[in-house]
């Protein structure tokens, strides 16, 4: 049957229609697949949602927590050997102020200024004064052994006067201003922090291969003309030549005074590192007078590192003022029975003792 010109025409319309539709449907396929890949600058493309786990784990390594310690280098090994400095102590008072084949002379009180000992040490941790106790020939080299210690970590603690403390000028001034408040659970840690960054800052140029040491200073260390400035008034205080019946060199007493100095300023850095105060402990279980001071650290009710104090038990504590018996300087050391009875050394306890001595004397 032969199709008439009209139905022909219509046939071609609507097959037309029908290839423009599937045409437009291809291109409309075509441009999704390709905007699967190609994401326009300023859109995002938004996967499907997945439900999360039902405990979120992180890598490890991810977040390093404060509160576990210090940097990996300050160990405990690295805190002993910035404790050490009681063998410095030990061997300088020995050499010049105890030499086995030197005599001792004999020296009044007044010769000290207790004042200035005072202010330098603080009240004699053993009980006594100073001068009494430096002017007896039988305690005159482990109190100022004592003296020493006590100037020393008192001027290592960040909480020292600026221009007193061992602890560059910038740090202990900064430590003064941001840890006014300590006990707070939130700002122990941003502290802990400060400390931990502080200690890897100052221990250039060694904090590449290990942490800052505890020796004198490297040649050219900008703190040596400000820590050498501190000898002076220890050795105006002490007068170390009339202590001694020879004539030594004054310089070398100022130098090796200087160098103890020094390696107790790198010691302060290293303590200061910890994530949380140090603590010098002036007391002991054992009789006898104490030495020098031990030391603890608490990080978070654990202690971190503890060491008893030195103690010379076989030397009697020096006699209270105020005493009627007092020794002269040519007293002989009294015996260790009389010491062994004697209570634990606190300081709170000899403070208390020696107010109520002078309560009474006066």
């Amino acid at each position: 049957m032969a199709l008439t010109v009209g139905q022909a025409i219509g046939i071609g319309v609507v097959a037309g229609f029908a290839g423009c539709l599937i045409l437009i449907a291809a291109i409309l396929g075509i441009s999704r697949i390709i905007s699967a890949y190609n994401v326009p600058p300023n859109r995002a493309i938004i996967g499907p949602t997945q439900p999360l786990p039902a405990e979120l784990v992180l890598p490890p390594n991810a977040i390093r927590e404060m509160n576990i310690g210090v940097h990996e280098l300050a160990s405990v090994q690295d805190l002993e050997d910035a404790d050490g400095l009681d063998y410095d102590l030990d061997g300088f008072t020995a050499f010049y102020f105890g030499g086995r084949f030197q005599r001792k002379p004999d020296v009044p009180e007044s010769l000290f200024d207790e004042s200035e000992l005072v202010r330098l040490a603080g009240e004699p941790i053993n009980g006594g004064t100073w001068s009494q106790s430096i002017s007896n020939v039988s305690t005159r080299v482990p109190t100022i052994r004592c003296f020493l210690a006590q100037v020393i970590f008192r001027r290592m603690q960040p909480t020292c006067p600026v221009d007193e403390c061992l602890l560059p000028p910038e740090v202990s001034s900064c430590y003064q201003l941001v840890c006014q408040v300590y006990d707070l659970p939130r700002r122990i840690r941003y502290i802990a922090a400060w400390r931990e960054s502080v200690y890897i800052l100052l221990s250039y140029p060694w904090s590449t291969i290990m942490p800052i040491p505890s020796r004198p200073f490297e040649e050219g260390d900008p703190r040596e003309e400000r820590i050498r400035a501190m000898v002076p008034a220890i050795i105006n205080v002490l007068q170390p030549e009339s202590l001694r019946t020879d004539e030594p060199r004054k310089d070398g007493f100022e130098r090796n005074m200087a160098i103890i100095l020094e390696r107790a300023a790198n010691s302060a850095i290293v303590l200061l590192g910890q994530p949380t105060e140090w603590e010098a402990v002036w007391s002991s279980t054992k009789p006898g007078f104490i030495v020098y001071p031990g030391l603890r650290f608490v990080w978070q009710g654990q202690t971190k590192y503890s060491r008893p104090a030195l103690v010379d038990d076989e030397l009697a504590w020096p006699m209270r003022p105020g005493s009627q018996d007092q020794p002269n300087s040519q007293a002989d050391e009294q015996p260790k029975s009389d010491a062994a009875g004697m209570p634990t050394h606190d300081s709170l306890q000899l403070r208390e003792q020696k107010t109520a001595d002078h309560g009474a004397a006066a």
